[in-house]
C-alpha cells in the first residue's frame, strides 16, 4: 500500500513511501512532518539616518543603525550577517574654543587651586578664606574642563 496516497507533503516536498509510514523530504527553507513550516532567514532593514555628531566643533563621530527585522528570523532561520551599526567621522564647521587654558575666576573671598589631571582635562578646587563659606548648595566643589565637558568649564553648565 502506498502511504503517500493519503498523506500529502506540502510546499514542493517529495513523499517517500515506507513500510506502513511515509516521510516528506522537504525542499530548502521548509520543515515539519508535512513540510508545512517555512524557515525564514532574517533580513536587514534599511540603514537609519546618521545621528548627531558627538562634538559641536572640530571632528567627532556619528552613528547610524539598522535592525534584523525585515523579515525577522523565524523557525530556526538564520540571523542577519554583518553589523547592525556603522560609525563615521563628522566634521563641524565651528572651531573649538579651549577654555581649559584659562583658570576660572576666583570666588569672592576665596581662590581656585587648579591643575592638569591628564588627557587634556583641568580640574579646579575652590577654597574659601577663613570665616567664609559657599552660600549655595549648587556650587560645584570639583570644577572640570576637558573633552568630556566640551572644553568648557562645567561651572557654566549648572
Amino acid at each position: 500500500m502506498d502511504d503517500c496516497t493519503w498523506n500529502s507533503c506540502q510546499n514542493g516536498a517529495t513523499c517517500i513511501d515506507g513500510v506502513d509510514s511515509f516521510t516528506c523530504q522537504c525542499t530548502l527553507k521548509f520543515n515539519g512532518v508535512f513540510c508545512e513550516i517555512q524557515i525564514v532567514d532574517g533580513g536587514w532593514t534599511s540603514w537609519g539616518l546618521w545621528g548627531s555628531c558627538s562634538v559641536t566643533c572640530d571632528s567627532g563621530q556619528q552613528m547610524r543603525a539598522r535592525d534584523c527585522s525585515d523579515p525577522a528570523p523565524e523557525n530556526d532561520g538564520s540571523n542577519c550577517t554583518g553589523n547592525d551599526s556603522e560609525i563615521q567621522t563628522c566634521t563641524m564647521s565651528d572651531l573649538c574654543v579651549y577654555e581649559c587654558d584659562v583658570d576660572p575666576s576666583d570666588p569672592l573671598h576665596g581662590s581656585m587651586n587648579c591643575s592638569w589631571t591628564g588627557q587634556g582635562t583641568r580640574q579646579c578646587l575652590p577654597f574659601c578664606e577663613d570665616g567664609y563659606a559657599f552660600d549655595s548648595e549648587l556650587f560645584l566643589d570639583n570644577i572640570i574642563c576637558g573633552p568630556d565637558k566640551g572644553f568648557e568649564w562645567n561651572i557654566r553648565n549648572t
